[in-house]
C-alpha cells in the first residue's frame, strides 16, 4: 500500500514537472522577441507591432521548427469552406510561404525551394492547421451568413510562438474579387502583367489594391508596367499615397514618392496624405511626407 502511495506520488510529480517545463518562460520569450527586433529594419511593419507591444501566448508547436529548416518565417494558408452558421467543409487551396515576417519582397517563389517545402510533408502539415483553426475561428468578416454559401478565409502561421499571430481572416466569397486574387503573391501579379497585358485602367486599379498592402514588391511591378501613382479612384478621390497611408505602409509611401506621387494631392473631402496620417497619429509618416515636400 505505501509503495503504491509513493508511486502515485512519484507520477503526479513527474506530470506535475512535465507541465511545468511545458509553461511557456514569458522572460526568455521576451529576449526572443527583442532579438527579432533587432533584426528587422525600423520601417518594418512587424517591428512596430512588436515594440508597441503585440506578442504570442508563447506556445511552441513541432511545425515551427520544420518552418525554420526550410527557411520558412511566415506562411499564408487560403482555405476554402462552406458556411453553415460556421466553417465546414474546409480545404487548403493554397499556400504561400514568405522568407521574412514581413511580407515586403519576401515571397519564396523559387521552384526548388517550393518542392522540397511540399514534398517534405510541411505544406500538408500547415494546412491542418490552418483548417483547425479556421473551424474555431473566433472572429469572422462574415456579415452576410448565407448558409450554404462558399467563403474563403486566409491563415497566417508563423515560426515562434512568441510572435503575434494574426487572427483568421474569414469572408463571403464576393468580398474575393479577380483583382484581389491577382494580389495575393508576387508570383501571381507577374503571371498577370506577362499574361494578361492589362490596359491602363486595370494597371490604376491593381496600383490602388497593392498600395494598401504592405508590400512593396506589388507596387514596383505595376509602376513599372506604367500605373499610374497619381490615379484617383471616381467615388472618394483617393491616391494610391493616400492608400499606403492609412494602411501605414512606410516602404510602400516611399516607393510611391521616388515615382511621383504627389504628396499634396487632395481626395473630393480636401484631405492630403499628410492630414489622414495625421489624423490616424502615424508620426512616423508625417516626418516622412514632410521630409519628403508634403506641406498640407
Amino acid at each position: 500500500m505505501i509503495r503504491a502511495i509513493a508511486i502515485l506520488f512519484l507520477m503526479l510529480g513527474l506530470e506535475s514537472q512535465a507541465k511545468m517545463s511545458a509553461t511557456p518562460n514569458r522572460q526568455n520569450g521576451e529576449e526572443d522577441i527583442q532579438k527579432v527586433i533587432r533584426t528587422l529594419p525600423l520601417e518594418s511593419s512587424f517591428r512596430r507591432k512588436l515594440e508597441e507591444g503585440a506578442r504570442g501566448d508563447g506556445t511552441h508547436y513541432p511545425w515551427m521548427d520544420e518552418m525554420g529548416r526550410y527557411g520558412v518565417r511566415r506562411a499564408r494558408l487560403e482555405v476554402r469552406f462552406v458556411w453553415q452558421g460556421r466553417p465546414t467543409e474546409i480545404k487548403l487551396t493554397r499556400a504561400t510561404y514568405y522568407s521574412k515576417y514581413d511580407f515586403d519582397c519576401a515571397e519564396i517563389t523559387n521552384e526548388d525551394s517550393l518542392s522540397r517545402i511540399r514534398t517534405s510533408g510541411l505544406e500538408r502539415e500547415l494546412g491542418n492547421v490552418a483548417i483547425e483553426r479556421a473551424a474555431h475561428a473566433s472572429w469572422f468578416s462574415f456579415d452576410r451568413g448565407v448558409r450554404g454559401s462558399v467563403a474563403w478565409g486566409t491563415i497566417d502561421l508563423l515560426d515562434d510562438g512568441w510572435l503575434p499571430h494574426p487572427p483568421p481572416l474569414l469572408a463571403p466569397k464576393e468580398y474575393k474579387s479577380p483583382l484581389l486574387d491577382i494580389l495575393r503573391s508576387e508570383s501571381s501579379l507577374n503571371r498577370y502583367l506577362t499574361s494578361d497585358h492589362p490596359g491602363q485602367e486595370d494597371l490604376d486599379r491593381a496600383l490602388m489594391a497593392a498600395a494598401v498592402y504592405d508590400d512593396s514588391c506589388l507596387v514596383r511591378p505595376l509602376l513599372r508596367a506604367g500605373a499610374n501613382p497619381n490615379f484617383r479612384d471616381k467615388s472618394e478621390g483617393n491616391t494610391p499615397l493616400m492608400n499606403a497611408v492609412s494602411s501605414r505602409s512606410i516602404v510602400t509611401v516611399n516607393v510611391l514618392l521616388d515615382a511621383g506621387a504627389r504628396p499634396d494631392a487632395e481626395d473630393y473631402a480636401g484631405r492630403t496624405a499628410l492630414s489622414l496620417a495625421a489624423g490616424k497619429g502615424f508620426e512616423d509618416i508625417v516626418q516622412l511626407l514632410r521630409n519628403r515636400g508634403a506641406s498640407r
